[in-house]
C-alpha cells in the first residue's frame, strides 16, 4: 500500500480494507482537528483521534427569505444534546431502521 494513502487513512479514519479515498474539502478536513458540541461545549473528537462518538453536523446557507441572507451557519451537536433537542419537537422526527451500517 502506498504510504501516503496509508497516512491519509490513519489521519482521517478511512477504510484500509477497501482503500477508499473520499473527496473531502478543506473545511471537512479541519473537522478532524477537534470537534466540540455547540450546545454543551463537550469535546466530541480530540485532535488526532479517530471519531469514537456519534454526532450530527448541520450546515445551513441562509437564503433571500430569511433575516440571515447569505450567512452560512455550521454546528456540531453531540448525541446527548441531540436527544434532548429532538425531545422538545412538537412534530416528532421520522425514524426508520437502516438495513446496512456503513
Amino acid at each position: 500500500m502506498n504510504m501516503e494513502i496509508k497516512k491519509e487513512q490513519l489521519k482521517y479514519g478511512y477504510c484500509e480494507d477497501c482503500n477508499c479515498t473520499p473527496v473531502i474539502d478543506e473545511e471537512e478536513k479541519n473537522l478532524y482537528n477537534e470537534i466540540i458540541c455547540n450546545c454543551c461545549g463537550k469535546v466530541i473528537i480530540t485532535k488526532g483521534q479517530l471519531p469514537k462518538k456519534e454526532y450530527i453536523r448541520i450546515k445551513k446557507t441562509w437564503g433571500y427569505f430569511s433575516n440571515k441572507d447569505g450567512q452560512v451557519h455550521t454546528m456540531n451537536i453531540c448525541e446527548d444534546c441531540y436527544d434532548k433537542w429532538v425531545a422538545t419537537f412538537v412534530k416528532k422526527i421520522d425514524k426508520k431502521e437502516a438495513t446496512e451500517l456503513v
